[in-house]
């Protein structure tokens, strides 16, 4: 019991002392939690860096292969892999028109599937 009153006293004598200390590890947690946070952000910056030139090289070979594939089908159309129209669409520069007689996917008539109804729901 006297423990407790000799600390009580104590806390009462060095209570600003005490309010320091607390003051001083809640900056030092806060201090250290934002230069985690800052790593981090470093961190997300280089990966940012890396996966922006990723998409720039990635860019610039889709394009190669555009213009190679165009090349192709100027150079002979009957020996070209791919339309003209078709590769249009790919890249997005015109809507799909599927009028390639030539290629086998479409010469063949469409499947139909038709779903059998379900007797509960009637």
């Amino acid at each position: 019991m006297e423990w407790r009153s000799r600390l009580s006293a104590t806390v009462l004598h060095h209570k600003e002392n005490i309010v320091n200390v607390l003051l001083i590890g809640a900056f030092a947690i806060l201090g250290a939690r934002s230069v985690s946070q800052q790593n981090e952000i470093d961190a997300l910056e280089v990966e940012k860096d890396g996966l922006q030139a990723s998409n720039r090289k990635m860019q610039k070979s889709m394009w190669e292969w555009r213009e190679s594939l165009q090349n192709l089908y100027e150079a002979n159309p009957s020996e070209s892999p791919i339309s003209l129209s078709k590769l249009r669409s790919v890249y997005g520069e015109d809507d799909l028109v599927v009028d390639d007689s030539t290629d086998p996917m479409f010469s063949q008539p469409p499947l139909l599937v038709t779903m059998p109804q379900n007797p509960e729901a009637a």
